[in-house]
C-alpha cells in the first residue's frame, strides 16, 4: 500500500477505499450468516413436517391393515331366536330398553327389519340422521 501511494493524501485515499471494501464485505458476511440461520430454521421445520407426515402415514397403514383384517374375518350377524317367533309373541318394549335390528328386505313402501343381538360395534353412533338402535321410552297414557 505504501508503494502505491506517492503522498500522504494518496495513502489516506487507498486506506479509505480498503476500509469501505472491508465494511461492505463484513455486511455481506453478516447477510450470508443471516441467510444460513433462516435456511437452518426452514430445514428444521421441514424435518418436523416430514416426521409428522411419516407418523400419519404409519397410522394410516395400521388402520388400513386393521380394516383389511376385519373385512376378511367379518361374519354376518345372525338373527336372534326371537325373530322366528311372530311379532305378537315378543314382549312389549320396556322403559330404557335397547333393541337392535337389521334390515332384511326393502319393499316399495317399507323396510322389513329383523331383531338381532348386539354385535358389540359402535359404528352406528356416528350417524347423523337419527339415533340408531335406541328405542325411546314408552309413553304413559
Amino acid at each position: 500500500m505504501k508503494a502505491k501511494a506517492t503522498s500522504l493524501a494518496d495513502f489516506e485515499e487507498i486506506a479509505d477505499s480498503y476500509a469501505k471494501e472491508n465494511d461492505s464485505l463484513r455486511a455481506e458476511i453478516d447477510r450470508l450468516h443471516s441467510n444460513i440461520g433462516d435456511l437452518r430454521n426452514k430445514l428444521l421445520a421441514a424435518d418436523e413436517q416430514r416426521d409428522l407426515l411419516r407418523s400419519q402415514l404409519n397410522e394410516a397403514n395400521v388402520q388400513l391393515r386393521y380394516r383389511e383384517e376385519a373385512a376378511s374375518t367379518e361374519t354376518e350377524i345372525q338373527p336372534d331366536t326371537a325373530a322366528a317367533e311372530p311379532p305378537d309373541a315378543q314382549p312389549g318394549i320396556q322403559d330404557g330398553e335397547t333393541r337392535f335390528y337389521k334390515k332384511k328386505f326393502s319393499h316399495q313402501n317399507r323396510d322389513e327389519m329383523i331383531p338381532v343381538t348386539d354385535c358389540g360395534c359402535n359404528n352406528w353412533e356416528t350417524a347423523h340422521a337419527a339415533d340408531k338402535g335406541v328405542v325411546p321410552s314408552a309413553v304413559e297414557s
